[in-house]
């Protein structure tokens, strides 16, 4: 038997409206048939009626770095006992959305997509997400090197799906989202940024133990089946509620049942600690880039912002633009205010830049 256009479609035309963006999830081996013309067929179907495709399209295993002695927060999910004291200049090129290079890890679907003439790809060097389709350039932009999962942030608020194709829980990224949202902190990984040095870039944590969700997400799942393949497409929205509010309760529900996992246990206890200024500084920025219109404001190659940049934002962006664009994360004050906290103590500069925040930061909660 063979998997025809006609047989995708339909299931397609059953879990998805038309018009809306899909963050999709494959094993083409779950079909247990070929699929006609294979994986381009699938994209073919999945992009009917106006629809999105949105794929991770990770290159940790191209573009990762060993950490740089300076740049290693501890619970960070890594041994750094494995590294050496100093790694040596990496050599090679940094990451370009045109590379075309993907974890093969991922499968043959997004490999498929990437190389599909119009994909918009972002610039996040170990992961970046694509699209293809009406909307790839909307979801695509609202991720930067400092705001990994915006694009997925973006599929919730346009009301979009995810759409499991022969694969389970552990494979749905979007909850590393929803981890990031109960309070946890991303793991920093290491990498070439555009200007060649070395930078900090934010990534998820172990998704094994995800299916341990699956009570609390179940109830959102819509189901088909093409050939042997099990599809189940969730509302992305709901399902980032659902899972922060379950992690928040519990943390330790995402574990994946490995006793030796550091990935699981650094992130069940709240991700990486950063105590240095420049560190602080760097988490900052990730928050406030969290806000579109605030990222806009930082050059796109700078990774570690200056004092001059803080200051800047504070002014010129917390209170003005930041109010008006009405996408920032009532959440992201808090950590903000706390990294502030740490800015007064470790740099003596610092402190007037932290205090002129910490007004702005004050407004900003009492207006939204």
């Amino acid at each position: 038997m063979t998997i025809m256009a006609h047989d995708l479609i339909t299931a397609v035309d059953e879990l998805a409206p038309a018009d809306r963006p899909l963050m999709v999830h494959v094993s083409l081996r779950s079909f247990r048939a070929p699929i006609a013309e294979g994986a381009d067929t699938l994209l073919d179907a999945l992009l009917t009626r106006g629809r999105t495709v949105l794929v991770p399209a990770f290159t940790e295993p191209q573009f990762g770095l060993p950490a740089p002695a300076a740049m290693r927060p501890a619970r960070n999910g890594v041994d750094y006992a494995t590294y050496p004291a100093e790694p040596p200049w990496p050599e090679g090129v940094a990451y370009t959305p045109a590379c075309e290079l993907i974890n093969a890890g991922l499968g043959v679907f997004p490999a498929t997509l990437i190389k599909r003439a119009g994909a918009v790809r972002g610039r996040h060097p170990l992961n970046s997400f694509a699209a293809f389709g009406p909307l790839a350039k909307e979801l695509i932009a609202a991720q930067s090197p400092a705001d990994v999962y915006g694009p997925i942030r973006e599929l919730g608020a346009r009301e979009g799906r995810i759409l499991l194709i022969g694969v389970g829980l552990n494979r749905m990224t979007a909850i590393h989202l929803a981890e990031q949202q109960s309070g946890r902190r991303l793991f920093l990984r290491w990498a070439k940024a555009a200007a060649g040095r070395v930078s900090i870039f934010e990534v998820g944590s172990c998704s094994e133990g995800f299916p341990r969700l699956e009570p609390v997400l179940r109830q959102y799942a819509r189901p088909a089946v093409v050939g042997d393949s099990q599809w189940r497409a969730f509302p992305a929205r709901q399902v980032l509620d659902a899972a922060s509010t379950a992690i928040r309760q519990d943390q330790g529900i995402t574990h994946c049942g490995d006793g030796d996992c550091l990935l699981c246990r650094d992130s069940i206890a709240g991700g990486p600690v950063e105590t240095t200024p420049a560190g602080q500084f760097f988490r900052i920025r990730r928050h406030l880039c969290r806000c579109p219109t605030l990222a806009r404001l930082l050059p796109s190659a700078q990774t570690n912002p200056t004092p001059r940049t803080i200051a800047t934002l504070t002014d010129r962006a917390l209170i003005g633009e930041g109010v008006r664009s009405g996408r920032w994360l009532v959440d992201d004050l808090r950590l903000v205010r706390a990294d502030l906290d740490v800015l007064r103590a470790g740099m003596a500069r610092s402190a007037a830049i932290a205090d002129r925040a910490e007004s702005a930061l004050y407004v900003l909660q009492v207006v939204l």
